[in-house]
């Protein structure tokens, strides 16, 4: 018939409460004029739709356009995302009549912005905590309210979330913070900070985690690949474990493939008392590395780390062992041992200290 009927909304993000101009309208390119024309444009729950201007043509000639505007308001409540406008034009061609759809859709950001986050000291170590300063902008015309928090790794502490309660444009700075475990791994961790569920409403950052080699206050210390060390701390070993220096650094591994490989050795420890073990692992590529971690035959950490820098390298991690019954004499057997099954890497440590767990 030559109707075309539509919906036109600028270009832009939208947040709660903004008002957008927007035009529905029928264009005549057939032969015959169209009458009794009819633009609807209903509102969204919670939203307003005002027709604004003249009231449109109730006929349009060939060739011509007739339109209706509109502001519309978004709705106070609105989730962030696409939202729909629909409608419909109807008219008359001679002796029958017609009506066809329209619609639209609206991306609305969240009121509230993310609009930084800083995170303090530069760098943290087992058991510190940093703060994380988030910069929030509300955007909207309109007063919003919420919580913003952070989530952090597995065995992270991060607390409660912060309410905010923002006037239209205000700014302001919520501080997070986060702590370090005492079973960590050294590196940059992820940080997610999030006023909302949706992708719109987080952004990330992350906290560098540092562990000092050799530490300070250090119980005891085990160079594994050096002889003189090994034979000092009793070391044994499965017969395909074996030694040599790799990343500049002696080490000693039970042989990738071989499933049960082990090494163990003595440690002394602080008597009766929880510890904490720091080791630094060695790599000759990127990896990934599982294993278990047994203190005096107890399990105390199934180890699992993917390297994603490439060539060789090394990797400090400690684990907290709160086994106090497990320290009496002041001494614990320490073994390293690949899983049943020999998948993906084998351990590969060049040295171990135990530490008393107040040492950061």
């Amino acid at each position: 018939m030559g109707a075309v009927a539509a919906l036109s909304v600028p270009a832009g993000d939208l947040a709660p409460g903004d008002v957008v101009r927007v035009e529905a309208s029928l264009r005549n390119g057939g032969g015959t004029p169209l009458t009794e024309v009819r633009l609807g444009l209903p509102a969204p729950a919670g939203w307003t739709v005002t027709p604004v201007g003249p009231a449109p043509a109730t006929s349009v000639r060939p060739g011509g356009t007739v339109t209706a505007r509109y502001d519309v308001r978004v709705g106070a409540d609105q989730r962030p995302g696409a939202a729909e406008l629909s409608g419909t034009v109807g008219y008359r061609r001679q002796a029958g009549t017609a009506t066809l759809p329209i619609g639209a859709s609206i991306t609305v950001v969240p009121a509230v912005a993310i609009a930084g986050i800083t995170v303090g000291p530069d760098a943290v170590a087992p058991g510190d905590t940093a703060g994380v300063s988030v910069l929030l902008r509300n955007r909207s015309t309109l007063p919003a309210r919420g919580t913003v928090g952070v989530t952090a790794p597995a065995g992270w502490s991060t607390g409660p979330g912060r309410d905010y309660d923002l006037a239209a444009g205000q700014e302001r700075t919520v501080a997070l913070p986060v702590t370090v475990p005492l079973t960590v791994t050294e590196g940059t961790a992820a940080l997610t900070v999030a006023t909302g569920p949706s992708a719109a409403e987080q952004a990330a950052a992350g906290v560098r985690v540092v562990l000092a080699v050799p530490p300070a206050g250090a119980v005891d210390h085990v160079d594994l690949g050096d002889g003189g060390s090994e034979q000092e701390h009793g070391l044994r070993a499965s017969a395909a474990s074996g030694t040599n220096t790799e990343a500049g650094r002696s080490r000693r591994y039970t042989q990738q493939g071989v499933a049960g490989g082990y090494f163990e050795f003595d440690l002394a420890v602080p008597p009766g008392r929880p510890f904490v073990l720091r080791a630094v692992e060695t790599y000759n590529q990127a990896q990934l590395k599982d294993y278990d971690v047994l203190v005096d035959g107890v399990l105390v950490h199934p180890r699992a780390y993917q390297r994603t820098a490439g060539g060789e390298g090394t990797v400090s991690y400690q684990i907290l062992v709160d086994r106090a019954d497990l320290t009496a004499d002041g001494s614990v057997r320490v073994r390293f041992q690949e899983d049943a099954e020999g998948r993906n890497y084998d351990p590969s440590i060049a040295d171990v200290w135990s530490l008393p767990v107040t040492t950061g």
